[in-house]
């Protein structure tokens, strides 16, 4: 129960939560006890979305697929807002 605990409050600090390839089956998701609000949650999974923990957003697809996409886009996303000149200093390519 102590690492439900650590996650929950994780959580409860976090802006968005994605899960990619997470059954949140009984005993994935600690007798249900990770608290997991549905406005936070982004969901990837093959199997469909979960009746359990739904989410704000779900989506049906290979989750090696979907991480992969969604890297190169953040990369890119990363590059293009460490142009800025207002985020170039708080941005560094130590960073990645």
């Amino acid at each position: 129960m102590q690492d439900v605990t650590i996650l929950n409050k994780l959580v409860e600090r976090a802006d968005l939560v994605v899960a990619i390839g997470v059954k949140f089956s009984h005993n994935g998701a600690a007798g249900f006890n990770l608290g997991l609000p549905q406005a936070k949650l982004v969901a990837v999974n093959v199997a469909g979305a979960s009746r359990n923990y739904p989410a704000r957003l779900h989506v049906t697809g290979d989750a090696g697929a979907v991480a992969r996409d969604l890297l190169a886009r953040l990369v890119d996303a990363f590059d293009a807002a460490a142009a800025e000149p207002a985020v170039r200093a708080v941005v560094t390519p130590a960073a990645r």
